[in-house]
């Protein structure tokens, strides 16, 4: 998660692509617009965040992995979540291996929608990379 972020942090583009699964690369035509789309969706430099958070489950064959930072906050006091969700091992297809999606929230925006309005989903709350439920 920390290289995601870091990715983020320093618009780079080409590192974050090369995080995505085989799958997603090959599969989503959309790629590189969500990526771009993502990077410019922050809107600042990034000044602090909490620590990182990840999980791994599943077995030798197939594990899932998962991570996420919080509280993400830029220059202009926005704040900022991101996740990902991905393949660790993947042995039936190893083009699932490594990220297959990305989530961008945009925690202050969120927040002016109703809880039951489900804001995470709202115009100007989120986007995403790749293939991210």
């Amino acid at each position: 998660m920390s290289q995601i972020l870091n990715f983020f942090e320093n618009d780079d583009k080409n590192s974050l692509k090369e995080l995505m699964s085989d799958y997603i690369i090959e599969n989503d035509t959309e790629l590189d617009n969500e990526i771009e789309a993502a990077l410019d969706f922050i809107d600042g430099k990034i000044v602090s965040y909490d620590d990182p958070m990840g999980d791994a489950m599943g077995s030798h064959e197939k594990k899932e992995i998962s991570g996420r930072v919080l509280n993400i906050i830029t220059e202009h006091g926005t704040e900022y979540n991101i996740s990902f969700a991905g393949w660790l091992t993947y042995d039936a297809d190893e083009s699932r291996i490594g990220v297959e999606g990305i989530r961008v929230v945009n925690v202050t925006e969120r927040s002016k929608y109703p809880p039951e309005a489900n804001g995470d989903k709202s115009p100007g709350c989120r986007v995403k990379i790749g293939h991210f439920e």
